[in-house]
């Protein structure tokens, strides 16, 4: 089984942190994942600040280890899940790494940094942190909402990290939009975002053609909009909508391994493979139309 697997592979040295809060709410999601999947609970605040869902204090911080105890073995907060000044972007990473640790999960994180360094004023990024505590790769955001972001962008290429549970990736949010980006030979795509109610749904929606085109299951976990999780044919294997429920965690069990695709292969060809024969078409009908007419 899986969880088998996770905990005879990480035997880790004792850490030290100085981090004593954990940044945001843990939710335990029910029932043990079944052998040859992965469970992947998913947490957003959703609540004020005090009810169920808000932040939490540094008792709550131990949660993520019953999931543990329960067959998960990803977790992902959403795009900005975590936000806190320049000066103090090592004591929230910290915080996390100890979370993967304690928890014996990987964990990843979206960190929105601010700084006042002009004109970006700050990063978008997500870290992926092993059960060791170990940050594998920290990827910033590439595309900014035009008009609407405002933070200095990452140049890729999308990172990918070898695991016991497949090859996984990430993009933030708005980066899923961009096939290109999205070409990438990973098993599971992990895409934390955040969005608003009126477009959340169908931005998430339109994930599901990325799984299909890459081939790997994806789950894309939105604060302020719909999560959902996608295997390689796009079929929906768990939603959770951030307006209609007080229980701000999607659970579902992804296939580990991708497969391979026609579009992860040729990419656009085939898409201008038929514009070269339509431009080659007109071309013709043109050329036929000035002919004289024969007698």
């Amino acid at each position: 089984m899986l969880q088998a697997a996770l905990r005879t592979s990480w035997r880790c040295p004792p850490t030290v942190t100085g981090a004593s809060q954990a940044p945001e709410t843990w939710f335990e999601p029910p029932g043990p994942a079944r052998p040859g999947r992965l469970r992947q609970p998913l947490s957003q605040p959703s609540a004020p600040a005090g009810g169920p869902g808000g932040p939490t204090s540094t008792a709550s911080a131990t949660r993520p280890a019953r999931w543990a105890n329960r067959g998960a073995k990803i977790v992902i907060w959403p795009e900005e899940g975590v936000r806190t000044q320049e000066s103090q972007e090592s004591a929230a990473i910290a915080a996390a790494r100890a979370e993967a640790r304690s928890s014996h999960v990987y964990l990843e994180i979206g960190v929105r940094v601010h700084s006042t360094t002009a004109p970006a004023y700050g990063r978008n990024e997500a870290l992926l942190i092993d059960p060791c505590g170990t940050v594998l790769r920290t990827y910033q955001k590439v595309h900014p909402i035009p008009g609407s972001e405002r933070f200095t962008p990452g140049d890729g290429p999308v990172p990918v990290v070898r695991t016991p549970y497949g090859r996984l990736a990430n993009v933030i949010c708005y980066d899923a939009d961009f096939p290109a980006l999205m070409r990438t030979r990973a098993d599971i795509m992990l895409v934390p975002a955040h969005d608003w109610k009126e477009y959340g749904g169908a931005h998430t929606g339109k994930a599901a053609l990325a799984a299909v085109e890459g081939g790997y299951a994806l789950f894309r976990q939105d604060a302020e909009g719909v999560s959902a999780a996608y295997d390689a044919q796009g079929q929906l294997l768990a939603t959770g909508d951030y307006f209609t429920t007080g229980r701000q965690t999607t659970v579902a069990n992804v296939p580990v391994r991708g497969v391979t695709t026609v579009y992860d292969r040729i990419g656009d060809a085939f898409a201008w493979l038929c514009l070269a024969a339509l431009a080659a078409l007109t071309l013709t009908a043109v050329v036929r139309a000035r002919r004289p007419a024969g007698p």
